[in-house]
């Protein structure tokens, strides 16, 4: 009897699923969200995010995601600012590079160096190289690139110059020895 109201239930259950919807609910049932219903304007602080696709769904299996460096950068300034000791941090996100300039009030140079490093690598992808500072006289170089784009005249030899100046303050730790 146990057994035949196990089935019952389970065949309930399954006959209530709707594909459309998209979540675990209380009793751990998977559920499929269509992409029609992401939501681009969800920016509650408090719901989560979630997005499932799949290939059999996908109508563009080609498209490469944007990212809003900007955003990017956004973040890894706001995050590095909150660590101790940093009290002001500005960060430029190219299409493989991170730079970010920080002012430390105290604290050993190497160890916040890290910090801000671990941050902006917990943000970006990890084939991003990340070079961080803390002269705070190349926030001004680094802003000149706001308004640069990558296919500017000599902008890459420009930006490896600011590079070259940021590699004579402390890195951190490197992630492994393939970096620099």
């Amino acid at each position: 009897m146990k057994k035949l109201l196990l089935l019952f239930l389970m065949i309930s259950l399954m006959g209530c699923q709707n594909e459309e919807e998209s979540f675990y609910n209380e009793s751990n049932i998977t559920k499929v969200k269509s992409p029609q219903h992401y939501n681009e304007e969800n920016t509650t602080s408090n719901s989560y995010g979630f997005v499932r696709h799949q290939k059999k769904d996908s109508t563009n299996q080609n498209k490469t995601p944007n990212i809003n460096r900007e955003q990017i950068a956004d973040v890894i300034s706001s995050l590095s600012v909150q660590l101790p000791n940093v009290e002001d941090a500005a960060t430029l996100v190219t299409d493989a590079k991170v730079l970010i300039v920080y002012e430390a009030s105290e604290g050993d140079r190497f160890e916040v160096a890290d910090q801000v490093r671990k941050t902006a690598m917990s943000v970006v992808p990890s084939y991003y190289e990340i070079f961080v500072s803390d002269d705070p006289s190349l926030m001004d170089d680094l802003q000149t690139y706001s308004n640069v784009t990558s296919d500017m005249n000599n902008t890459k030899g420009k930006l490896e110059n600011l590079i070259n100046k940021m590699l004579l303050s402390p890195q951190g730790k490197l992630a492994n020895d393939e970096e620099m």
